[in-house]
């Protein structure tokens, strides 16, 4: 936590799980190589690594957990294994240079506040597998342009696309 000088992570292929809050504030963190056994990424793992640019997710992650990559200022690319099913609210919350991200087909719900404040946001692609999208989802995502929503969602919250204009 606030190892202001770390720019890269090897981790062990052994690891199955990232905890919470380990690399938060790391800002000169600029790369990260996650293992495929890694199942699960914890709580604000990596908020607030303002250069983190991209990041691989491995082929057996299936969760994301709240705030992970939360006010990744720099973040512009992230990609995600179809073995993903959960995604924690304010996950990429102020991640202000995402433009686009593929989100996984096995995912189901996205949880609230997921997106707020991603104002690159240009478009993004729901999969069918999503059947929720939480409060305030993509609020403040001023540069969305298009969404494609699928045919099996049954319930969108409030404020899910508030202000989004630009």
């Amino acid at each position: 936590n606030e190892c202001k000088n770390l720019a890269s992570i090897n981790l062990s292929n052994n690891l199955i799980s990232i905890n919470g809050y380990c690399f938060r504030k790391c800002v000169s963190l600029t790369l990260i190589i996650i293992p495929n056994s890694v199942t699960s990424i914890g709580d604000s793992c990596f908020s607030e690594c303002t250069s983190l640019a991209s990041v691989d997710l491995p082929n057996n992650l299936t969760s994301i957990d709240n705030y992970c990559f939360s006010e990744c200022t720099s973040l512009t690319i992230v990609t995600m294994p179809n073995s993903i099913t959960s995604i924690g609210h304010y996950c990429f919350c102020s991640c202000t240079e995402l433009t686009s991200i593929d989100l996984p087909n096995n995912l189901t719900s996205i949880d609230y506040e997921c997106f707020l404040n991603c104002i690159s946001l240009t478009a993004i692609t729901i999969p069918n597998s999503v059947t929720s999208i939480g409060n305030s989802c993509f609020e403040k995502c001023t540069s969305l342009t298009s969404i494609d929503l699928p045919n099996n969602l049954t319930s969108i919250d409030y404020e899910c696309f508030l202000n989004c204009i630009s």
